[in-house]
C-alpha cells in the first residue's frame, strides 16, 4: 500500500508539472504573438506618420512658393503702373 500512495504521488506531481509547463508554455506563446503582433503595429503607424509629415512639409513648401510667386507678381504689377 505504501508502494502504491507513492506511485500515485510521483504521477500526479510529474501530471501536475506536464499541466503547468504545457500552460507555461501557451501563455508564453501567445505573449509572444501579442508582442510581435504590436510592434508590427507600431512600425506601420511610424510609417504612416512619416508619410503624413511629408506630405505636409510638401503643402507647406508649395504655399510658401505660391506666396512669393504672388507677392513677386504683384510686384512686377506695380512697376507696369509705374
Amino acid at each position: 500500500m505504501d508502494i502504491a500512495v507513492g506511485w500515485i504521488g510521483a504521477i500526479s506531481a510529474g501530471g501536475g508539472a506536464a499541466i503547468g509547463g504545457a500552460v507555461t508554455l501557451l501563455a508564453n506563446i501567445q505573449t509572444n504573438r501579442a508582442a510581435k503582433k504590436q510592434r508590427e503595429q507600431e512600425r506601420e503607424h511610424a510609417v504612416t506618420d512619416r508619410q503624413f509629415n511629408s506630405q505636409v512639409a510638401f503643402l507647406d513648401a508649395a504655399n510658401e512658393l505660391t506666396e512669393k510667386i504672388r507677392q513677386h507678381w504683384g510686384s512686377l504689377l506695380d512697376d507696369d503702373a509705374d
